[in-house]
């Protein structure tokens, strides 16, 4: 799991879903 960058970019919450916010 990559960190979690500071915009819910859309690769980011189909890998992590809602997780980031």
């Amino acid at each position: 799991m990559r960190i979690a960058p500071l915009r819910p970019h859309p690769d980011e919450r189909a890998s992590k879903g809602n997780g980031i916010f």
